[in-house]
């Protein structure tokens, strides 16, 4: 993949789905070189996206990183818009999984039978999301996201939790 989209050179698409394209890029500095650190570029495929929203979600995830005593979100570092699409730009991390992958993966070992992954372990699965959901509102629980938002009536909206974040 060849492709440039400001200062990043995406190098490969690592998820997608109908709404966004999640990308592994290095960012080109100030002498022209790329960097050696990886980014993730979440491109925002439907064009009502404003980028105003983006900039409100890079303040929540911030907020969310400095009052968690573990690292739960990855914190959007900028944001940016082109040909009247928005990007969002990560910290790419490693090692990890998505849980699309780990669900693939469990399939393929029980012959594509999900009947076959131990309820158990469903359940087990399912919690941990529910807590992770807890744990990010916990960290947003000191009255402070209303000042994110400029209303009172906003709340948080959980529009883009699947398999594949």
């Amino acid at each position: 993949m060849d492709k440039k989209i400001g200062l990043f050179k995406l190098e490969e698409i690592l998820y997608e789905t109908k709404n966004t394209v999640l990308y592994k890029a290095k960012k080109q500095n100030e002498t022209g070189e790329y960097d050696e650190l990886n980014y993730a570029i979440k491109e925002y495929k439907h064009e009502s996206l404003d980028r105003d929203v983006l900039e409100k979600e890079k303040i929540i995830s911030h907020r969310i990183e400095n009052n968690s005593k573990h690292s739960i979100t990855i914190p959007i570092l900028e944001t940016f818009s082109k040909d009247g699409k928005c990007y969002a730009v990560m910290q790419l991390k490693s090692g990890g999984m998505f849980l699309s992958e780990l669900v693939k993966k469990l399939e393929n070992a029980n012959n594509g039978n999900v009947r076959r992954i131990p309820i158990a372990f469903q359940i087990a699965l399912v919690k941990k999301i529910i807590e992770a959901v807890g744990k990010l509102h916990s960290c947003l629980g000191d009255g402070k996201l209303d000042e994110a938002y400029e209303h009172k009536d906003f709340g948080v909206v959980h529009g883009d939790i699947h398999p594949g974040n």
